[in-house]
């Protein structure tokens, strides 16, 4: 069998679970700045991490905010989500979507990670549900601001692991979210929706995925999609 190329976004897809205030955290921190400020809510669902921080500093007054030797401290401190954590934070996995992980590798393919989290974000999240050990792939959102250029990152990670040349038809993307649809477009690859975030079955399906699912239940589905 052809061995192909899955990437699961992480929120939403493999573990549900609110925020820690880590952005807020790290504004105050860094930049002694209030994310109150803002006067309104910020939408960051779908979003890199990279392009949430620089998004917010701006509109704090931050000009050209990567440019500021502050950025990345503040983009790859993971300490606020660490020691919430430790202090009792917990996630949840998403019913199905491990079972679906373990038989995808089961049958040989690659599965990765393709995710608006950073590598730590990513990795604490994970461990903490104990998911973390299935993945050795991936492109995090702490390496570009731009969602859809994550799919060449994954890509390229994949084969530098593996060692196979993956075709794009044969890299499938996994999210919860209309901004992972558009990634997987960005990026010439398959988009299999899956309502287990925010986003609902018509919201998702209105952006016409390759693939769309209501949950994990049909796992034989996803398997027939992947497995050709």
């Amino acid at each position: 069998m052809k061995k192909r190329l899955i990437l699961f976004d992480i929120d939403g897809i493999l573990i549900k679970g609110g925020g820690v205030g880590m952005t807020t955290k790290n504004l105050k921190k860094y930049f002694n700045l209030d994310i109150g400020d803002l006067g309104g809510k910020y939408d960051a669902e779908g979003k890199t991490y990279r392009r949430i921080l620089a998004e917010i500093l701006e509109a704090l007054g931050i000009k050209e905010p990567e440019g500021d030797s502050r950025f990345l401290d503040a983009l790859h401190d993971a300490g606020p989500l660490r020691e919430a954590i430790r202090d009792g934070k917990t996630f949840e996995k998403i019913n199905g979507a491990e079972d679906l992980v373990k038989k995808l590798l089961s049958f040989g393919h690659v599965v990765g990670l393709l995710t608006g989290n950073t590598f730590e974000m990513a990795r604490l999240k994970l461990e903490a549900v104990g998911l973390w050990k299935y993945f050795n792939v991936g492109a995090f959102g702490g390496e570009t601001k731009i969602r859809g250029e994550l799919v060449d990152i994954g890509m390229k990670d994949a084969e530098d692991k593996t060692s196979i040349k993956f075709d794009k038809k044969d890299v499938f993307i996994i999210g919860d979210t209309i901004l992972d649809i558009e990634c997987a477009r960005h990026g010439g690859v398959m988009a299999i929706a899956v309502a287990t975030g925010n986003d609902s079955v018509e919201k998702l399906k209105s952006e016409n995925p390759d693939y769309l699912f209501s949950d994990f239940s049909k796992i034989s589905d996803f398997l027939e999609i992947v497995n050709g």
